[in-house]
């Protein structure tokens, strides 16, 4: 379950450091029951582009959270804490 403070981390491939921030905000979809369409805002902690008070922000749909790798096993995407260490 994501919610407010969830540690998220981004992983976006070679020659790129993998991204630790925390949810901030949850978007609810106002037009189904299910969370499959919610966003969650992200600041990342470890931005070393934009230091200070202009740190990274990224929504994120909830349904990338913790998906599957793809067909060729790329760990590319986005996790919770638990799910990326196991």
């Amino acid at each position: 379950m994501i919610k407010l403070g969830t540690k998220i981390i981004g992983v976006y491939g070679a020659r790129h450091p993998i991204m630790e921030g925390k949810v901030i905000k949850i978007r609810k979809c106002c037009w189904t029951k299910s969370n499959k369409n919610d966003l969650v805002e992200v600041v990342w902690d470890n931005d070393d582009e934009c230091r200070g008070k202009h740190r990274r922000r990224e929504t994120i749909k909830m349904t990338k959270i913790d998906s599957a790798p793809n067909a060729n096993g790329s760990p590319i995407g986005f996790y919770t804490e638990e799910g990326y260490y196991g």
